[in-house]
């Protein structure tokens, strides 16, 4: 069997990477702070928080893309559920402070959530940038003054 891990770059335009970031970074009230088995890190549930302009793009991302890994990896009819629904979207941010990060662990711990066959994360990243030196000052990743550039957009997909 092919390696079935798949990457898939520019997903999502840089324009609207930017929104993204900034629509979390401004939105501190609604931050959820994550300490748990070596996973460190903020979020926001965009789904549970009525982001639905948000969820409808992002799903139609993940959409195309499932369909575009199971070409790619000659995934046939029997390797994967006909019928399945996203989960909700969550917005995750690692900060680069030698405290977040996302360390090995599984996802199944019952029966109650075992039903994930395919893991799927857009990973976007901006760095900030002086206009006059061009020179990257500091690198925030995400699942956003000085000038902000949204640097990658890319999907990461593994069974």
């Amino acid at each position: 069997m092919d390696n079935l891990i798949r990457v898939y770059d520019n997903v999502i335009d840089s324009e609207y990477c930017k929104k993204l970031i900034d629509r979390f970074e401004s939105n501190k009230q609604l931050h959820q702070s994550f300490d748990d088995r070596g996973m460190v890190f903020t979020q926001i549930n965009i789904q549970k928080e009525g982001w639905y302009d948000d969820v409808n793009i992002l799903s139609k991302v993940f959409q195309d893309n499932v369909d575009r890994y199971k070409k790619d990896c000659k995934i046939e009819k029997q390797q994967m559920p006909m019928n399945y629904i996203l989960e909700p979207i969550r917005m995750k941010r690692y900060l680069p402070n030698n405290y977040d990060e996302f360390k090995n662990h599984v996802d199944v711990h019952s029966k109650i959530n075992c039903t994930r066959f395919l893991s799927m994360f857009v990973y976007m990243a901006v760095a900030m940038v002086t206009c006059r030196t061009k020179t990257i000052k500091s690198f925030k990743i995400y699942y956003a003054e000085l000038f902000t550039l949204c640097l990658i957009s890319k999907i990461v997909m593994f069974l």
